[in-house]
C-alpha cells in the first residue's frame, strides 16, 4: 500500500497520515484538506470514515517522516487514492510538520503502523 496512518499511542484508528512516493514516506499538509480529501484517505485504507484533524492534532510517538509530499489536495472524494486528486506536486507545498494532517477511522483492513 501507499498510504498509512502513524498511529497515536494508544489509539487503533486514529493517526497521522502517511504516503508513500517512490518507496519513500512522507506526510499531507492540511492545507485545503476537507472532508472529501479525508474520505479518499480512508477509501485507501479499506476503512470507514469517521473525522480529520489538522495542525497536527493527532500527535503520535512514531517518527514524523522528513518529507512532506501532498498540500492543497483538491478530492472530490470520488477518486480511489490521494495522489488522483489535484495537488501542488508531490513534494511541492509551503508546508511544516505542525501542518501534518490527522486522520480518524473504523478500520476494516489497512496498512496501520504504532
Amino acid at each position: 500500500r501507499d498510504i498509512r496512518l502513524a498511529l497515536v499511542a494508544g489509539q487503533t484508528m486514529r493517526g497521522r497520515v502517511e504516503v508513500s512516493k517512490d518507496g519513500v514516506w512522507g506526510t499531507v499538509c492540511d492545507d485545503n484538506f476537507d472532508a472529501s480529501d479525508a474520505k479518499v484517505v480512508c477509501r485507501q485504507l479499506n476503512a470507514n470514515y469517521v473525522d480529520y484533524a489538522t495542525n497536527n492534532r493527532y500527535t503520535t510517538s512514531s517518527p514524523t517522516p522528513s518529507r512532506i509530499f501532498l498540500d492543497n489536495l483538491g478530492c472530490t472524494g470520488s477518486e480511489s487514492s490521494l495522489g488522483m486528486c489535484n495537488h501542488n506536486g508531490w513534494g511541492s507545498h509551503n508546508c511544516g510538520h505542525s501542518e501534518d494532517v490527522g486522520e480518524r477511522a473504523r478500520v476494516q483492513a489497512g496498512l496501520l503502523r504504532a
